[in-house]
């Protein structure tokens, strides 16, 4: 969060307070919101080619 800025950056805090705490409260999380809670705490970068595989390969058969 540190690179954004103005509103984007009020409104990521926002969302941060309010979700990561229903997530941290959870008892039953899936792997799936470990790792949300995760990149909302300690940030992250969850973009790589091998996560857009599948849309790279979509975009190569409709064009």
């Amino acid at each position: 969060m540190k690179k954004l800025h103005g509103a984007y950056r009020f409104m990521m805090n926002v969302m941060v307070k309010t979700a990561g705490k229903g997530l941290a409260n959870k008892t039953d999380r899936t792997p799936e919101e470990d790792d949300m809670l995760d990149m909302m705490i300690n940030g992250g970068k969850r973009v790589s080619l091998q996560n857009l595989k599948a849309v790279t390969e979509w975009y190569k058969s409709v064009y």
